[in-house]
């Protein structure tokens, strides 16, 4: 029972451990909500299917239908994941959908995670050389890793690489001095002819690394070391100064002018949109309908939007859906030789993991550092975490098939799919959606019954 009165709905997860098989773990639960009157909602066995999809289902249902006063209880740490990275996903996972984590052996599910975390085996003191070995040669101005743009490396050392300094120096003059927007930037840029190093066009990601990057003024870092004067400048540090506290000035005002209420949008056809005119990948964003002042959902291709290269703007999402829609109902689509996607989606899924991954570790070792508390790692990290677990999820069931037994279930539920289903559906059905004036082209990926 807590304070509020109202009982607390228990969880048992249980996994086979050494120190406890799965009949003992289930007995502890079962006895711990017997003498603190806790009610006991069911037992998770996180072996009874792969973990990462067990672990995910749970995730999913405890998103979709929130449990007040939960708790989720567990024999000993362990039972959370084999490793302390798995721990702490479950844990901060499970947290962050608002359940509390207890654990049968009295430890607190903080201290137990700390603990784990702290001895876990891993290749600190390599990286700990790495990194020192990486400030030595940094304080001997060495070049280490990929060239910025504008440099070339000579002896490992920066030397001014001219035709891409004057690039520099336009993207600097242009911010600072002209007072031109980073999209601006970058049409100057492409309409000019510039390329990137790749020799691509250039984005506005591009332009905002250059602008960003202290490099350019001669200052030197890597690894915790800064050397100032480490190599020629291509830009004087007041210039570098100015661009950085306008566009700080920038952000700090669109920030301002944004709602506090302000929610993330999930945008149904993400990644499956192509742009009809230059076969550019069409981005979802949010605009406000200047007639009804409603926010509406719509689809920009990414070149016109961050390269300025393409005259196509921009697609609603409403009336996207409802072309596309008819296409599948009216059996109009076509179908693609070779699902493209497949490894792409595999690749961006294991680059999601990695990144996450990344993420959350840091977040736990500046949690075991006492530099931020746990309610603070919970909200830092809860995110990234689940977005690991459903990857890992995708990951382990294998990629997406299409077969016609999902192209019937869309074309007969169009209407009653809610937008998560629909979604889900449209990505393991459609290989990609060709955007013009007139109707869509839908292409599906090949059929595999």
């Amino acid at each position: 029972m807590n304070d509020s009165g109202i009982p607390t709905q228990v969880i048992g997860y249980i996994k086979d451990i050494p120190q406890a098989d799965r009949l003992l773990q289930v007995d502890a639960i079962e006895l711990a909500c017997e003498n603190e009157s806790l009610n006991l909602l069911n037992i998770f066995d996180a072996d009874t299917q792969e973990p990462h999809t067990a672990l995910a289902d749970l995730c999913g249902s405890l998103f979709e239908t929130p449990i007040d006063h939960l708790m989720v209880f567990g024999g000993a740490i362990e039972v959370f994941g084999e490793t302390a990275l798995e721990q702490a996903r479950t844990v901060i996972a499970l947290t962050h959908l608002g359940a509390e984590i207890r654990i049968a052996d009295g430890q607190s599910s903080q201290t137990a995670l700390k603990q784990s975390w702290s001895a876990r085996p891993h290749p600190q003191l390599f990286r700990e050389r790495s990194k020192t070995a990486m400030r030595n040669l940094a304080r001997r101005t060495l070049s280490l890793g990929r060239t910025p743009y504008g440099y070339q490396a000579q002896n490992r050392t920066l030397v001014t690489q001219e035709d891409e300094a004057k690039v520099v120096r336009i993207i600097f003059d242009s911010y600072v001095s002209d007072g031109i927007g980073l999209r601006k930037i970058t049409r100057k840029l492409n309409d000019s002819g510039y390329l990137t190093r790749r020799d691509r066009p250039w984005s506005v990601s591009s332009v905002r690394t250059i602008l960003q990057n202290e490099v350019y003024t001669g200052v030197y870092r890597r690894s915790g070391t800064v050397i100032p004067q480490a190599h020629e400048a291509i830009i004087d540090s007041q210039t570098y100064k100015l661009a950085n506290s306008k566009k700080q000035e920038r952000k700090s005002r669109i920030q301002s002018q944004r709602s506090s209420t302000a929610v993330r949008h999930e945008y149904i056809l993400s990644n499956l949109v192509l742009c009809g005119a230059c076969n550019s990948s069409m981005i979802g964003a949010v605009r406000t309908n200047p007639t009804t002042q409603q926010q509406e959902k719509l689809y920009r291709c990414s070149a016109a939007t961050n390269q300025g290269r393409c005259k196509y703007r921009s697609a609603s999402e409403t009336s996207l859906l409802i072309a596309v829609g008819k296409v599948l109902v009216e059996g109009k689509y076509h179908f693609v030789e070779t699902d493209r996607r497949t490894a792409t989606e595999f690749a961006t899924n294991h680059a999601r993991i990695e990144r996450t991954d990344r993420e959350v570790s840091a977040y736990l070792d500046r949690w075991v550092e006492n530099r931020i508390t746990f309610p603070q790692l919970i909200n830092q990290a809860g995110r990234s975490t689940l977005e690991n677990i459903f990857s890992r999820a995708e990951q382990a069931t294998g990629p997406r098939q299409n077969s016609s037994r999902l192209i019937t279930e869309l074309q007969n539920n169009w209407t009653s799919l809610d937008s998560f289903q629909l979604k889900d559906l449209l990505n393991s059905v459609v290989h990609h959606i060709i955007v013009d004036t007139e109707k869509p082209a839908v292409y599906l990926r090949p059929i595999i019954d």
